[in-house]
């Protein structure tokens, strides 16, 4: 397997998991055996006064991968961290926007305010660099419903293949509810104010187990399933956007629901992680399935 292939089959993960990484950097000669270079997935965001966090708010460190000519992951290759300023935070702020550690990747953000967004970069030698941004953010103190209400309300057909928003005779049917939205806000000295591009994670609670299988897609997915606007595959997570919100949806894959395990209700609930610790309750939701049969024919 070649290093371009390596990288793209692991950014392809990264992509069904929700979570960002800067590309694979490939040179045309390799250095000291070294063809490419990685960076590991970090979170969109970074907390200010704080140190970068992994999704359940754990220490995560800048990691360096490097790959060789076959693609395979070369071990003990030795990656120099650190900060790049973009434009405007020297016209912004005196002081760096991050600490970075050079050596063991570690990553502080300044609790000055003043500065948005910063780079991180991780080298190894004198041709390979690779740069990632992150977003300094509010701590969020505080998750909440957009909805008035915790109770949502989804019809389906019971054959429909296509799994998309369709018109005609049935165009009363959906197979997304797309009101699972949740808005994450942190204190300052006038009130609340939204906290963009921090990690929401999201589980569905009930029915405990989801049945899958072939999709109209062609691949394997659950027949219930959270999703996103920006991607139509299962994740667990939402990145909140420049309001603070989130835009998580409910998917159906009704061909792979029958009348034995088709639930009538699906609970989901919504969380977030600062320093390792829930940030308030779990936001709950309640979504109440109908599942129709077609104009013509019948359910299986």
């Amino acid at each position: 397997m070649s290093a371009r292939r390596a990288a793209a089959l692991r950014l392809g993960a990264l992509a069904a998991m929700g979570l960002t990484a800067a590309a694979c950097v490939e040179i045309a000669s390799a250095e000291n055996g070294v063809q490419a270079i990685r960076l590991d997935p970090i979170l969109p965001s970074i907390i200010a006064g704080d140190t970068l966090r992994d999704s359940l708010g754990r220490v995560q460190r800048l990691r360096g991968v490097a790959f060789g000519e076959s693609g395979d992951s070369i071990a003990g290759a030795a990656f120099e961290y650190g900060y790049l300023a973009l434009g405007r935070d020297t016209a912004t702020n005196a002081r760096p926007a991050l600490v970075v550690d050079p050596t063991t990747g570690l990553v502080r953000a300044d609790s000055l305010p003043g500065v948005a967004q910063a780079r991180v970069s991780a080298r190894f030698g004198n041709r390979l660099q690779i740069l990632d941004t992150l977003a300094i953010v509010r701590r969020p103190t505080r998750l909440e419903r957009v909805a008035t209400t915790d109770s949502l309300r989804m019809t389906y057909l019971c054959n429909d293949a296509s799994a998309e928003l369709r018109s005609g005779t049935d165009s009363t049917l959906v197979t997304a509810s797309s009101a699972l939205a949740v808005r994450l806000t942190g204190d300052s000295a006038g009130g609340a104010v939204a906290v963009p591009s921090y990690l929401v994670r999201y589980r569905i609670v009930a029915p405990a187990t989801v049945p899958s299988g072939q999709s109209p897609y062609g691949d394997v997915r659950p027949a219930l399933y959270l999703t996103n606007g920006r991607v139509d595959r299962p994740i667990g997570h939402d990145t909140t956007n420049a309001s603070g919100q989130t835009a998580t949806a409910l998917r159906v894959v009704p061909t792979l629901l029958t009348s034995q395990n088709a639930p009538s209700v699906v609970r989901v609930e919504a969380r977030v992680f600062v320093a390792g610790r829930q940030v308030g309750d779990s936001v709950p939701f309640r979504v109440f399935l109908t599942r129709r049969a077609p104009s013509t024919g019948s359910c299986p």
